[in-house]
């Protein structure tokens, strides 16, 4: 149910899979821990194969057993990058099941990675963001020529909005103040001259839409004179 409410119905493909390799990771460690009689590697191991008996369950895990398994296995196996993610995804699993679940009733990914920081290799890694600063920002906001690219990255660097959430907007969401604005404006916006609105979560059940726009909000933003143009 976990897979399903949190990561099946509102994440791409190439998410889901990441975090469908982060739990089979872990589902390999429950079954070495569980006693598994296995040969060769413990990555190798298919947790389908593993019977019932031999998998430690979750909810039996541990701080114990977790700083074994950062230690002993995540660490000597994978960059600092995989580590990190399956970590953070293992920790969202078991907060949800904290939430939705009586058997569950901790959090002993997240507990370790709080009280044992050091566990984990926090080396920096290809999908890491590099850092520019302000004029070579804007060099490379300004450098479009095409008016359509030149107002989406405008869009994205002053609204801090997600790629889903600018991608998604609609005519109607946007109003401004000027005679070539002539066509129909959102509801939430009819009052609100020189702004977007960026509405909660649209998912790719709407008519053209390749996917959601990951906001459970709506947010009312202001448009500048430098976007407006």
């Amino acid at each position: 149910w976990y897979w399903f409410d949190e990561v099946h119905r509102s994440s791409k493909k190439a998410t889901q899979r990441n975090n469908y390799d982060h739990i089979r990771r872990f589902e390999r460690f429950l079954a070495v821990e569980g006693g598994y009689d296995y040969e060769g590697s413990w990555t190798d191991i298919d947790p389908d194969e593993v019977p019932s008996e031999d998998m430690l369950r979750p909810r039996n895990v541990d701080d114990e057993i977790v700083y074994r398994f950062f230690h002993s296995y995540l660490s000597e196996e994978y960059g600092g990058g995989t580590q990190q993610q399956t970590a953070s995804n293992l920790s969202s699993a078991y907060d949800w099941c904290v939430e939705n679940t009586e058997p569950v009733d901790a959090d002993p990914i997240g507990y370790v990675q709080e009280h044992h920081p050091d566990l984990l290799d926090d080396s920096s890694n290809g999908r890491d963001p590099y850092i520019i600063d302000i004029e070579e920002a804007r060099r490379v906001v300004n450098g479009w020529d095409d008016p359509r690219y030149l107002a989406i990255n405008l869009l994205l660097a002053k609204s801090l909005r997600r790629v889903g959430g600018v991608v998604n907007l609609d005519v109607r969401d946007i109003n401004i103040d000027h005679p070539a604005c002539d066509w129909t404006v959102h509801n939430e916006i009819r009052r609100w001259p020189d702004h977007i609105v960026f509405s909660q979560d649209r998912r790719e059940s709407d008519a053209g839409r390749k996917t959601g726009s990951k906001t459970e909000t709506t947010r009312i933003t202001p448009i500048d004179g430098e976007l407006k143009d």
